[in-house]
């Protein structure tokens, strides 16, 4: 019961903030001209490449295009287990 009322009061948690970070990301992509099959095409294509070096979770690899001053950078984050060999 608690942590139900935690997540109906906590302003910044939740589908809310999800939908905003998500919106945020679909914004960005779009200053940038990258259609969502690129992105995605991206995004596998870092999964294969990290893989070579680390073993990683596939499906917690993030991917955010963040645009300040008219300036894009991408920005890649992913847990990493261990080196492969």
């Amino acid at each position: 019961m608690l942590e139900m009322l935690k997540t109906l009061f906590n302003p910044g948690s939740g589908s809310a903030e999800t939908a905003k970070n998500r919106l945020r990301l679909v914004l960005a992509r779009e200053r940038v001209g990258l259609p969502e099959s690129q992105l995605t095409e991206l995004k596998g294509e870092l999964c294969d490449v990290i893989s070579k070096y680390f073993e990683i979770d596939k499906t917690a690899l993030e991917i955010e295009i963040m645009n300040k001053n008219g300036q894009s950078a991408l920005s890649v984050n992913t847990p990493v287990n261990a080196p492969t060999h």
